[in-house]
């Protein structure tokens, strides 16, 4: 029979032969982990990615849309007749001129005339300089 140093030298040297089979072992586990903890996180990026790039596909239809409506309307309004000018501003203008050369002040001739106060007051300073026609 096997004395009990013969077993315990067995058993040790088994130990020992095993012990760098499970380091290795246990070296390949934690680099399998840190693989699937990146690969997890990988995934996650390209999942907030993918998520990202249709966020902006949507935003990029839509502004789209936007624009071919916008488009018609535009062409919708050059095709409509356009309305002619009247020529009643300019019978504004040449009437507070007669005024401004019959002497009234700025508040009359905007009053009379349907001009703003800055428009008499331009008025009133181009007849002085000889800038507008007299009739």
């Amino acid at each position: 029979m096997l004395s009990g140093s013969v077993i315990l030298e067995g058993a040790i040297i088994a130990a020992v032969g095993v012990l760098p089979a499970l380091i290795v072992l246990y070296i390949c586990l934690l680099q399998c982990r840190r693989y699937a903890r990146k690969a997890a996180s990988d995934h996650q990026i390209l999942l907030d990615l993918q998520k990202a790039q249709a966020q902006s596909l949507k935003v990029s239809i839509g502004m789209g849309q936007r624009m071919l409506h916008l488009e018609k309307r535009v062409k919708t309004l050059l095709e409509q007749p356009t309305a002619e000018v009247m020529e009643e501003p300019s019978f504004s203008y040449s009437q507070a001129a007669q005024m401004i050369r019959q002497g009234a002040d700025v508040d009359t001739i905007a009053a009379t005339c349907g001009i703003s106060h800055s428009e008499a007051h331009l008025m009133q300073r181009m007849c002085a300089e000889g800038l507008v026609e007299s009739d």
